[in-house]
């Protein structure tokens, strides 16, 4: 058998009865809602909706009870005024031209393009790496060791140059900044037998 819950049976304290709303924009603040959210369930003229008193009040207690029993979600609000709102529209405004002045000094790129070009330059590292025993092999079989390894570090300095980008990189701000940045890691890991720049 369906349980029936009776929104005005609930053991509700005097207190809690005493809070009260005196208009729509108060029971939204309340309810955490817009007083759009309020006007609509009003129209919906269900019987068990608290509605409003004989004085025109509204029990905010009677009216959570009744929004938690339908299952009601509040719709998102951006402000309780027209200036709420829009100083919420110039805020996101000046969002959208600092995102854009970001993007042309090079500070910000789409994720998706970021994420396919790195993946891109990963990959081709790891197949060149993975296809060096084939071409080293044949190279250092049968030298000094101090050849092999010149042989081996030549071979690897040229694989490790996969790890770049392309020159049409340098047209773009956030791609010539990484351009420049591989650029001065290919120098400072590339010297000599391979051996780390030291400070």
């Amino acid at each position: 058998m369906e349980e029936i819950i009776d929104v005005e049976a609930e053991v509700v304290s005097e207190e809690t009865l005493s809070v009260w709303a005196k208009n729509q924009i108060e029971l939204a603040d309340a309810l955490g809602c817009d007083r759009k959210t309020i006007s609509r369930w009003l129209k919906e003229k269900d019987p068990e909706c608290p509605g409003k008193m004989s004085d025109g009040r509204y029990n905010i207690t009677l009216w959570r009870l009744w929004v938690e029993k339908k299952g009601k979600k509040p719709s998102a609000r951006l402000g309780g005024d027209k200036g709420s709102v829009e100083l919420e529209i110039l805020r996101l405004k000046k969002q959208k031209l600092e995102m854009e002045n970001a993007q042309m000094r090079g500070q910000l790129i789409d994720v998706d393009e970021c994420s396919r070009l790195l993946a891109d330059m990963v990959r081709a590292a790891y197949e060149s790496m993975r296809g060096a025993k084939h071409t080293l092999a044949s190279q250092v079989v049968g030298v000094s060791i101090a050849e092999a390894s010149k042989r081996i570090q030549r071979d690897l300095d040229e694989r490790l140059l996969t790890l770049s980008l392309g020159e049409w990189a340098k047209k773009k701000p956030f791609w010539a900044n990484i351009c420049a940045t591989l650029g001065d890691l290919h120098k400072t890991f590339l010297l000599g037998d391979g051996q780390r720049e030291m400070s």
